[in-house]
């Protein structure tokens, strides 16, 4: 429900005219961490407790990581580009 209010600001004009288009894309970005956390995590509660618990520890460590990878390799990508 957030990323999707965000969005329906964002296009409607109602975000703060300070943001720089790079702060308003990194919205969503951190947004869905914790909603991608929660769905990739239920698997785990049906292994055990402790996998359930590990999971929200490590789930986060590898989504922020692996964003950071996908981002260098887009931004190699334009300059390749140009």
């Amino acid at each position: 429900i957030g990323i999707a209010g965000w969005s329906y600001a964002r296009k409607n004009g109602l975000v703060r005219d300070d943001l720089s288009e790079t702060e308003k894309d990194e919205v969503p970005r951190n947004a869905i961490i914790e909603p991608m956390t929660a769905l990739l995590n239920t698997g785990f509660a049906f292994v055990s407790p402790g996998a359930w618990t590990a999971g929200w520890f490590l789930i986060p460590m590898v989504l922020v990581s692996g964003r950071g990878r996908l981002e260098r390799r887009r931004e190699r990508a334009r300059v390749g580009e140009r």
